[in-house]
């Protein structure tokens, strides 16, 4: 299965994207965007799961999780972030992939 991933085309500033209301969390989140880095989703939350969060979180991964998601829709709404398109394996060359062509033998 193919993950999502983004690239950061620019980094957000408060003056340059004043148009666009952004609660705390969804600022905090927005500064851990770099430009120029390209990650996925699941890296942001499970390194940052400790600065998204409140100590008393019973449900930390789903609160930063939801939290990120949230932020990363608004940011690619605002043009912070794209897609990065990623190549997929061509039926041929999974043919040849050596647990599958164990089976086919």
């Amino acid at each position: 299965m193919s993950k999502k991933t983004y690239a950061v085309l620019e980094e957000y500033s408060k003056t340059k994207h004043n148009d666009v209301h952004l609660t705390k969390s969804q600022t905090k989140c927005m500064k851990l965007l770099k430009k120029g880095t390209v990650f996925e989703p699941k890296t942001i939350i499970n390194d940052n799961l400790e600065y998204l969060t409140v100590p008393l979180t019973k449900d930390k991964h789903g609160a930063a999780s939801t939290m990120i998601f949230k932020t990363l829709r608004i940011a690619k709404k605002i043009g912070i972030i794209d897609d990065v398109v990623t190549e997929p394996i061509s039926f041929n060359d999974f043919c040849e992939l050596e647990s599958v062509k164990y089976f086919s033998e």
